[in-house]
């Protein structure tokens, strides 16, 4: 892939070009065209990688407390499956208990 190919995903720029698409700036709004040197170019992206590894971060923490979340709910499924099923049904004779006819 040429330096000057540009790859987008859900309307933002990955590209490293001189001319890139403002995030958040208006639809059908001109992109801003700028001279990039590399040390530019290596600056944003410092800036995207280390916005993204903020994101990765709070994205574990979001799933961390999901999955305790998950755990808690199974517990207390497991726990109304044991009341449930100690339950006697009406349909069923309880144990050794004779029915009333005898």
């Amino acid at each position: 892939m040429n330096p000057t190919a540009r790859r987008r995903h859900q309307g933002f720029s990955f590209g490293l070009t001189g001319c890139d698409v403002r995030i958040g700036a208006a639809s059908g709004s001109a992109p801003a065209c700028v001279d990039m040197t590399d040390t530019d170019r290596l600056t944003r992206l410092e800036e995207r990688y280390t916005h993204l590894q903020q994101h990765v971060t709070e994205q574990d923490k979001v799933v961390l407390a999901l999955t305790g979340d998950i755990d808690r709910l199974r517990r207390e499924v497991a726990g109304f499956r044991d009341q449930l099923a100690a339950i006697p049904r009406p349909d069923e004779p309880a144990g050794d208990e004779q029915p009333p006819h005898y």
